[in-house]
C-alpha cells in the first residue's frame, strides 16, 4: 500500500505523516512500509514453501519481477538467494 493509504486512514496528509515519521524514527513512511514488506518476504521465504510468485502475489506485487528487484534493491541478493542462503 502507497502512503498515501495510510495518511488517508489517519486523516491526515502524506506530507504530514512523513514529517512525523522523520522526527521521530529518521524514516519516511516509504521506508517504513519497505521494511515491513521485506521482514514478511523474508519471513515467508524462510518458513515457508511457497514459490517467489506466490509470496510476490501474496504480498500484492503485480509483476514477479518487481518483487525480485525490490528485494534485491534492498537486500543485495534475490530472493531464491535469500531463501538458499537461509536454508
Amino acid at each position: 500500500m502507497p502512503a498515501s493509504f495510510y495518511a488517508e486512514k489517519l486523516k491526515v496528509s502524506t506530507q504530514k505523516m512523513n514529517q512525523h515519521t522523520r522526527q521521530f524514527l529518521n524514516k519516511t513512511v516509504t521506508e517504513l512500509i519497505n521494511e515491513k514488506l521485506l521482514i514478511e518476504a523474508k519471513r515467508l521465504l524462510a518458513y515457508s514453501d511457497k514459490s517467489v510468485s506466490e509470496i510476490a502475489y501474496e504480498m500484492n506485487f503485480n509483476d514477479n519481477s518487481y518483487f525480485n528487484k525490490f528485494f534485491k534493491r534492498i537486500e543485495k541478493e534475490t530472493p531464491e538467494q535469500f531463501r538458499k542462503r537461509f536454508k
